[in-house]
């Protein structure tokens, strides 16, 4: 057996859209997403859980081993519009159309903790599906080494911010 194959990641996802007021949102484009979340009501909040794939598990497994030793970094969220269900074989969502830097990552325990501030102008649009990438990704859709997928159904609008914060923990 793999060791790969015996990790048990388990992780969550919070979607939380907040309605941004116009006079905060030149705060918003300085980067200061601290003030706009404490000063935007929240309209929406949901919980999903993910699929950590076999590929981010074996890059992990690979970097504890030292055979690889630049990879097993999350750097990525990337949102997509495909319907199917997730697997742990996939190495990329059905149909990326959003993709942005992760705003923090921190570790607390054995839990990855990302956060992912997703502007008012940014990110509009229906999304299906969601996950976080690393490695070799960059801002191009479908780069990098998918870690973990999840299905999810949420629609983002003009005018109203969303972050994403993604836990994943080792158990």
């Amino acid at each position: 057996m793999k060791i790969q194959d015996t990790i048990q990641l388990k992780g969550k996802i919070t979607f939380t859209k907040r309605k941004v007021p116009k006079i905060i949102i030149p705060l918003e484009r300085l980067g200061l997403y601290g003030i706009v979340n404490k000063f935007s009501p929240i309209v929406y909040q949901k919980k999903y859980h993910n699929l950590v794939c076999t590929i981010g598990k074996d890059t992990i497994v690979n970097r504890w081993c030292g055979t690889i030793t630049k990879t097993g970094i999350l750097t990525y969220l990337a949102l997509g519009n495909n319907t199917a269900t997730p697997t742990s074989a996939d190495v990329k969502l059905g149909t990326e159309v959003y993709r942005k830097l992760l705003t923090t990552i921190t570790k607390d325990g054995t839990t990855c903790k990302t956060s992912t501030y997703i502007p008012t102008n940014e990110g509009n649009g229906t999304h299906k599906e969601v996950g976080l990438f690393g490695d070799d990704a960059t801002n191009v859709a479908d780069s990098g080494t998918i870690y973990t997928h999840s299905q999810i159904d949420e629609t983002k609008t003009d005018g109203v911010s969303l972050t994403v914060d993604y836990d994943v923990e080792i158990t």
